[in-house]
């Protein structure tokens, strides 16, 4: 009895130690696990970034980073990112440093745009599309105008750049075009007043559609569909234009040696209306 009584307490205390994992084995187990747990929650936010974005919370975000770099604010209704192609805002708004909306822009459409790339610094944004634009432009004596106060850098002059190569962008430097920086960009159904400060019968430009190909800085090509009218006077303006070195090989700003071709068709345009432009009253 005595015999049999101990075998079966050696064979409880055998098992017991069986089933006791080590210390060691059990903490690398909860590592691994840990590990993958937050690289698979790592990746869904990754994944999810666009989604989160487009939210409410995620638009104010990315307008408040902007905000609080410009003189003026810029708003928006919605937006729609994707990191694959297609990024969509609704309802983009610029108010001025007063508080007074600027321009209004109903639908910004980047259909060819992959946020992945554009995250990485690419530039390539294929067809950019400017949809029911309203705009109340004013122009100073300065030479500014209320959308460039509006979009002014926050406590003074917008800081100087350099490219790849050295050149500097910015106030009182060499103007350069972005490396790799290409676009189609259309513009349709646009209302624009413009008039200098202090008059007060603006010019309107209508403009049903505009077209912009930007995919060579050394020749940019330029349509023009659009009215223009001051107060009982309307005339229409068809433009194609194509500009060459306006910027040179490496994308630098040389107004003397561009050249353009320009075919045009006026009619009936309003007679003050380049003395609005140039700010001189329909003097």
């Amino acid at each position: 009895m005595n015999e049999k009584k101990q075998n079966t307490t050696a064979g409880s205390g055998g098992q017991a130690d069986g089933v006791k994992a080590p210390t060691g084995r059990r903490w690398l187990k909860r590592l691994v696990l840990s590990g993958a747990v937050v690289l698979i929650v790592l990746v869904a936010l990754v994944l999810l970034l666009p989604t989160l974005l487009s939210t409410n919370t995620g638009k104010r975000y990315i307008l408040n980073s902007i905000n609080n770099n410009v003189e003026g604010s810029i708003d928006a209704d919605s937006l729609e990112l994707s990191w694959g192609m297609g990024q969509t805002v609704w309802g983009l708004t610029i108010l001025d440093p007063t508080g007074k909306e600027v321009l209004r822009v109903g639908r910004v459409a980047m259909s060819d745009a992959s946020l992945f790339s554009m995250v990485n610094g690419g530039l390539d944004l294929g067809s950019l599309r400017f949809e029911f634009v309203e705009a109340d432009i004013i122009g100073y004596d300065d030479g500014t105008t209320n959308l460039q106060r509006a979009l002014a850098s926050r406590g003074g002059a917008a800081k100087t750049t350099k490219s790849g190569d050295g050149t500097t962008s910015g106030p009182g430097g060499e103007v350069v075009w972005p490396k790799g920086l290409s676009f189609d960009l259309v513009v349709r159904d646009v209302d624009v007043a413009y008039r200098a400060h202090g008059v007060a019968e603006p010019v309107r430009l209508n403009i049903k559609e505009a077209d912009l190909a930007g995919a060579d800085p050394t020749r940019l090509l330029f349509k023009l569909n659009a009215h223009v009218s001051r107060g009982d006077q309307t005339g229409a303006v068809l433009a194609e234009a194509q500009l060459d070195d306006l910027f040179d090989g490496a994308g630098v700003y040389q107004l003397d040696a561009a050249s353009a071709q320009v075919s045009t068709l006026i009619t009936d345009l309003p007679t003050d209306f380049l003395d609005t432009l140039l700010e001189q009253g329909g003097r």
